[in-house]
């Protein structure tokens, strides 16, 4: 008992013989009225060893998933009374010693649901967590935060408390009986405005812990960004909110900005190096050739996460600079339109729906929607920002059409800069002395005053955005 609380550990296991004895050991019995284990098909010793140490035991004759195994442990505690509720891996990948602090935290009452987190802090790679597992963490994370309204350390630890209360409240059947059991119902308790805290949690990652392979993690980091469209609940509404038309248009275009970021940073360099092998080509086509490289342009103001500068540059190299001026600011201008346009028609309704939730994001948006064209022209005129990628933020926010072009025009004279750069030394950075130089120079003065004055303009509107004041109501 824990403030007059019964608290249950559930232990969803397969296969856990290894280490279930390691795990149990370190469970604060002295606070842990019960620990309920559901094994889930095991071919080893998992279902023996559980019940000679004492532990109220389930069996699943055929293997139901890990989800399936979590429905079983979670619907068995509260038939059994608890109001208290930790999920603990059994493979002893995490700390059994903090389950009187997750516990503690949510008899408080200021807490729903806690969470282990191996990310705060600096035990995940210290514990052994391999670094592509990391880096797709923190990844996945990002992008639930953004999709759920949320600012947490990571979704996918396998160490939870939960209060019954929520446990009741939560479809639990409606959910997946795999491994992204675990995201949907921290998607379901985050609409239900349930209050969410976290723990730093040590981790270790050694032979005997579980893991799933390369292949299930991709089928899983894909499942992740699923939830919050398929299972969402929205505190109150009394049913589960299936995945929306206007829902799977925003997902699919961040899935593609995705896969876009990752074919440019992967093929980028081959890429730069066909574009200067195939200027000759290109100029011998007349023309034509103007077209082709302003839809190539186009293409790159759409999809590509590079600068808009570095597209001047090309532009400079290949046609000169009159030419290559108005060929590569037709394509960015129209890109940037149309990937303005796809972002507000298609994701900025999904952006309008989780802004009226209030909060730090509306807040921001306002910021960013009051500014208008004079942050576009920084976003713009910085070297380091990926134009696409701009486009496409400026789209989800509440920013004019009208600032949008206002700002986006604003910048050509540095895109000429480029131009000129590329036309006078190729690419720039073979320039010789002389007038070149100076405007190669010029430009890199430019662009670094720009990307500080960005920085700067930032911290003054997530500044204002963090001050307390009504928020403008997003349009």
């Amino acid at each position: 008992m824990l403030a007059g609380q019964k608290v249950i550990v559930i232990l969803p296991a397969y296969n856990a013989a290894r280490t279930l004895e390691r795990t149990v050991a370190e469970i604060p019995r002295d606070l842990v009225d019960e620990v309920i284990l559901t094994d889930d098909g095991s071919s080893d010793e998992t279902v023996a060893l559980s019940r000679q140490l004492g532990l109220h035991t389930l069996v699943h004759e055929r293997n139901r998933g890990y989800g399936g195994n979590q429905k079983t442990c979670y619907a068995e505690a509260l038939a059994r009374g608890a109001d208290i509720v930790v999920m603990l891996h059994p493979d002893y990948q995490y700390s059994p010693r903090l389950v009187a602090a997750m516990a503690a935290m949510i008899a408080s009452g200021h807490y729903s649901v806690v969470l282990g987190s191996r990310i705060l802090g600096r035990g995940a790679l210290r514990g052994g967590m391999p670094l592509y597992k990391y880096i797709a963490n923190r990844g996945l994370t990002f992008a639930e935060n953004i999709l759920l309204g949320l600012k947490l350390s990571e979704y996918h630890t396998g160490y939870r408390a939960w209060s019954a209360e929520l446990l009741r409240a939560l479809p639990l059947e409606r959910c997946s009986d795999d491994f992204v059991f675990d995201n949907e119902m921290l998607a379901l308790a985050a609409w239900q405005g349930a209050e969410i805290g976290e723990i730093s949690c040590p981790t270790r990652y050694f032979a005997e812990a579980s893991s799933i392979n390369f292949r299930r993690s991709v089928v899983y980091g894909w499942a992740c960004c699923a939830p919050p469209w398929r299972t969402g609940w929205r505190a109150g509404a009394g049913a589960a909110i299936r995945c929306s038309p206007m829902r799977r248009k925003a997902l699919a275009l961040l899935l593609a900005a995705a896969v876009s970021l990752v074919i440019s940073v992967l093929a980028g360099p081959r890429i730069a190096g066909a574009a200067v092998a195939g200027a000759e080509a290109l100029r011998s086509l007349g023309p034509l050739g103007e077209l082709l490289f302003t839809a190539a342009v186009f293409l790159c103001a759409l999809a590509g996460f590079v600068p808009g500068g570095l597209l001047g540059v090309a532009a400079g190299a290949i046609f000169g600079i009159a030419a290559g001026f108005a060929w590569s600011a037709a394509g960015i201008m129209a890109g940037a339109v149309a990937a303005f346009a796809l972002a507000r028609g298609v994701a900025r309704p999904w952006a309008r729906e989780l802004l009226r939730r209030g909060g730090f994001l509306a807040r921001l948006d306002g910021a960013v929607s009051a500014d208008g064209w004079r942050l576009v022209a920084l976003l713009r005129i910085s070297p380091v920002m990926p134009f696409s990628l701009t486009s496409y933020a400026l789209g989800l926010s509440g920013v004019s059409l009208r600032d949008y072009t206002l700002g986006t025009l604003a910048s050509l004279p540095a895109l000429l800069g480029y131009v000129i750069i590329g036309a006078l030394g190729g690419w720039g950075a073979r320039l010789p002395a002389g007038p070149g130089r100076e405007v190669h120079t010029a430009l890199l003065v430019l662009g670094a005053v720009a990307t500080l004055a960005l920085t700067w303009h930032m911290g003054r509107l997530l500044a204002r955005a963090l001050a307390v004041s009504p928020v403008r109501k997003p349009v």
